[in-house]
């Protein structure tokens, strides 16, 4: 094999692959004027990460994703394209949960089993917003092997 094959495959073989979570997107919490990254767990993909088909032109999806205190809850309900009702729990509970979320969508796309999604949930009482762009897999039923 020529020596440039073999530098070739060296260097394929030690670029690194990105993490399932930062190739599906980012959100980012606002809060107090400070922007703090969060990150969504792969482990959680496909179960407390993920979207559901409620039929009728409804869908509904879930993020956690942990940060900034533990775990914040972002979930939204959509039909026809438009937001109409939106979930923020942040990590002392769902006590704490906003009263009255504002919801924003920018996208929107259905490809395959994914959701593609942008947009945000705030809860403009406690001024916080979370913002995210990332694709979510549909919610995954099968059942979990028995534990030990």
């Amino acid at each position: 094999m020529p020596p440039f094959r073999h530098f070739l495959i060296l260097g394929l073989a030690l670029t690194p692959l990105p993490a399932l979570a930062e190739s599906a997107g980012h959100v980012v919490l606002h809060q107090g004027g400070q922007r703090h990254v969060l990150t969504v767990d792969p482990a959680t993909l496909g179960n407390r990460s993920s979207w559901s088909d409620l039929g009728d032109g409804r869908l509904s999806f879930q993020i956690d994703a942990a940060g900034r205190g533990g775990v914040w809850i972002v979930g939204m309900v959509v039909e026809n394209r438009r937001p109409v009702d939106g979930t923020l729990i942040p990590p002392a509970g769902p006590a704490q949960a906003a009263a009255d979320p504002e919801v924003s969508l920018r996208r929107l796309r259905v490809s395959g089993y994914d959701l593609q999604v942008a947009g945000s949930v705030s809860d403009p009482a406690r001024a916080l917003r979370i913002d995210f762009d990332l694709t979510v897999p549909m919610i995954d039923f099968a059942p979990t092997p028995p534990g030990p």
